[in-house]
């Protein structure tokens, strides 16, 4: 197989076969199909195993609900292609995909990026996915990536799903992790990715079809998401901490997760006290520093807060590495 293409499910009845479609519809007998039910309680999967009966290159594995990160995992390690990447199920990849990835794979880059649509209904745009340059990243600019990795998601997105990965440099990586969550989890892969790169490409395609939904995982907002950021935290530092990342890149991780653990907090209630209501719509555009700084401070103890800011604003922050 030259490529494995990992689909994990939960009730997605209503979008999976236009999922699998997009991918069996290209003819290729070269990629596999794994396909990982996460304990459905709906159609999902009996209309999984209709729509690929007739495909011989495919993987199924059925399991209790133990949520999206186990299942793309035991994905990855049931997977047999030179080259890795992921759909979510109520998404779709371009009709041309395996055509164009096909170009860029003899190269031998650990990672190559694409750009999106966004769709909604009736509605699709286009997303540039991250604002570095299209081609090969240079190693300065991967250093320079690396640094800003959790102060600043423009410059590389921390998503699984426009990526291609080859097979054994992500297999590789998916060891350091050591924790199971719904949400956050393209943080720690995302992570390890970029801190072990050697090679990664940015294609200038839109090949991945995102669909915007209410009742996504990704849209909602409950307190299991606060104690799985907390867990998700502690692997990624442990992480950097491996990678030789100063106190200055350990504090902005912290910052970064309180700023997330904060503005998930924001999301799903709509009082933090009985005299404060709080609208994300009117934070939402202010960047880097001062966006954390407005949503820490409606979550956190005051004095603990400016203690982390004031270490991280006096600090010089290129000083990641010792």
């Amino acid at each position: 197989m030259k490529y494995s293409v990992i689909i994990p499910f939960y009730n997605t009845e209503e979008y999976i076969e236009e999922c699998i479609n997009s991918v069996i519809q290209q003819n290729r007998d070269d990629v596999e199909l794994i396909l990982i039910n996460d304990g459905s309680t709906d159609n999902s999967l009996l209309k999984c195993q209709k729509i690929t009966e007739k495909y011989e290159n495919k993987i199924i594995i059925d399991k209790p609900n133990t949520g999206s990160m186990d299942s793309w995992i035991q994905g990855v390690n049931a997977s047999k292609g030179e080259y890795i990447c992921f759909i979510d199920a109520d998404d779709k990849i371009a009709s041309n995909y395996f055509n164009i990835i096909d170009k860029y794979i003899d190269m031998q880059f650990d990672i190559i990026i694409y750009d999106y649509y966004k769709y909604y209904n009736n509605s699709i745009y286009g997303i540039k996915a991250n604002s570095i340059e299209y081609g090969e990243i240079n190693d300065l600019d991967l250093k320079e990536i690396r640094l800003d990795f959790f102060y600043n998601f423009e410059k590389i997105s921390s998503y699984r799903w426009n990526k291609v990965f080859k097979s054994d440099f992500l297999k590789k990586n998916i060891e350091e992790v050591e924790v199971r969550c719904s949400s956050f989890e393209d943080h720690l892969i995302g992570f390890l990715n970029i801190i072990n790169a050697k090679r990664i490409y940015y294609l200038n395609e839109k090949l991945y079809y995102y669909r915007m939904r209410k009742s996504s995982i990704s849209h909602s907002y409950n307190n299991k998401v606060f104690g799985e950021n907390r867990k998700i935290e502690a692997n990624i530092i442990k992480i950097a901490k491996n990678n030789n990342y100063s106190d200055t890149g350990i504090n902005n991780i912290k910052l970064h997760f309180l700023y997330q653990y904060a503005r998930y907090y924001l999301k799903s209630k709509n009082k933090i006290k009985k005299d404060k209501k709080v609208c994300w719509e009117d934070i939402s555009n202010i960047r880097g520093i001062n966006k954390k700084i407005v949503l820490l401070l409606y979550k956190f103890n005051l004095k603990n807060v400016y203690i982390v800011i004031n270490k991280i604003k006096n600090q010089n922050r290129n000083a990641y590495f010792n």
